[in-house]
């Protein structure tokens, strides 16, 4: 089978794009051939995270002012040069098929032709199908291409997903009624959590399965895992002083702390919010901060004022894994660098995000407790993570919960693998 492979994000800066976008690929080409991969050029602006860019400017905070308030979405001209994504899917292939016939030599004129070209279309559906208002700039595109290769008669598969309303905006019945049309028509659905299978239940249909997110496959690199303990000053950076190389020795006992989704919309508050977090933190461990993906770039000031070393969110992501994964505790709002540490057994004290999806990996891994720290933690809630992970550490079952953890995600990992053939593609 010809497959083209929508939504390969690893030219994003984020662990878990750049992670569960492979794995999703990998799992795909085991059996088809991807004729063509269409990645995150148009639907993401990138920008670098480098030391420059502490960037709390004003022009930022209106902006995410705005788009709190529904009034501001994507720069698409930054994004797409033919401009033809709109704020619903039907005025979107309106100009899309003006463009077509316009501009043929466009890069949509290139999708067109391998669309008609493949057998199948194979989406990394990731955090796409949050129906947040306004629309997700990512989400119009996505649904445009597959009402495009279900006009062609091509089995479309929309895999690997999370399904959710937004916790800030509320939902956007426009969008999902217009997805609706589209996941009805598929040849697949994926969930890949049991709160997201729960949602597409009752908001959409019953033409799909739960399936756990690919990354869990990732077990399989189990040989990478002890990296971080065995070659610790891979990861020192430049210059490489004997004080910075102090700093980064993973052999010794630590605890990391990320962003969140939800964090990263208002990057002041949650730079002051994470400082008090740091600092309270840095008091009983080696800390390391995680920025793992652009909108944790808040945390590059956290760092700077915390003293705590700065793991760049350009590491490699299986070293970056590892650093996950050997941690004592790993603190955080973010998906898929909680699975990265969960399949080295690292005990996680989840903040919020964007969707429910903290909660439902708690689920997933077997919580004892199901626990939420606000994305931007209150003093009371910096009081109460340290006192959690005071508890996680001093528990004489400290051991047997990280291979609860680790074993838990290689069940995990077995059952995305299994549950990825039913998908058909072949």
């Amino acid at each position: 089978m010809k497959v083209v492979f929508l939504a390969d994000n690893r030219n994003r800066d984020n662990w878990g794009c750049r992670a569960t976008s492979t794995a999703l690929k990998d799992m795909v080409r085991e059996h088809a051939d991807v004729i063509y991969t269409i990645d995150g050029t148009f639907t993401h602006v990138y920008r670098p995270l480098h030391l420059r860019d502490r960037i709390y400017s004003l022009s930022d905070r209106i902006r995410m002012a705005l788009y709190r308030r529904g009034l501001f979405t994507q720069k698409i001209k930054d994004n797409d040069p033919y401009n033809i994504i709109k704020e619903t899917v039907a005025d979107s292939y309106i100009a899309y098929r003006r463009m077509i016939n316009n501009k043929p030599l466009s890069y949509y004129q290139k999708i067109d032709e391998m669309l008609r070209q493949c057998d199948a279309l194979v989406c990394n559906g990731e955090g796409t199908a949050i129906f947040t208002n306004p629309p997700r700039y990512d989400s119009i595109f996505y649904a445009l291409i597959f009402k495009l290769a279900q006009e062609y008669g091509k089995k479309t598969y929309y895999l690997n997903a999370v399904f959710s309303d937004c916790p800030e905006t509320g939902r956007n019945t426009k969008t999902l009624n217009e997805f609706k049309d589209i996941f009805l028509q598929c040849t697949k659905v994926t969930a890949r959590d049991p709160l997201s299978y729960q949602y597409y239940l009752e908001n959409i249909g019953n033409n799909a399965i739960y399936v756990p997110d690919a990354l869990f496959s990732w077990t399989k690199y189990s040989d990478y895992l002890p990296l971080a303990k065995t070659t610790p000053r891979v990861m020192v950076p430049f210059p490489e002083y004997d004080e910075v190389i102090e700093k980064y020795d993973f052999r010794k006992p630590y605890v990391c702390l990320s962003g969140s989704s939800f964090a990263a919309w208002t990057q002041q508050e949650a730079c002051n919010s994470y400082i008090k977090l740091a600092l309270a933190l840095k008091e009983h461990y080696n800390v390391y901060i995680v920025p793992t993906c652009i909108g944790d770039r808040f945390l590059e000031r956290v760092a700077n004022v915390s003293g705590c070393p700065l793991i760049p969110v350009h590491t490699n992501i299986y070293f970056g894994m590892s650093i996950l994964a050997n941690a004592d505790i790993f603190i955080s709002g973010r998906w898929h660098p909680s699975i990265l540490a969960s399949i080295g057994g690292t005990p996680c004290v989840f903040l919020g995000s964007n969707s429910h999806k903290t909660t439902a990996l708690q689920h997933m891994l077997n919580y004892a407790e199901i626990k939420e720290y606000n994305a931007i933690p209150t003093d009371e809630d910096v009081s109460n993570i340290l006192k959690d992970c005071q508890n996680i550490l001093s528990s004489p079952n400290y051991m047997q919960l990280r291979n609860k953890i680790r074993s838990t995600s290689e069940s995990l990992s077995k059952d995305s693998l299994l549950q990825f053939m039913t998908t058909d593609v072949s």
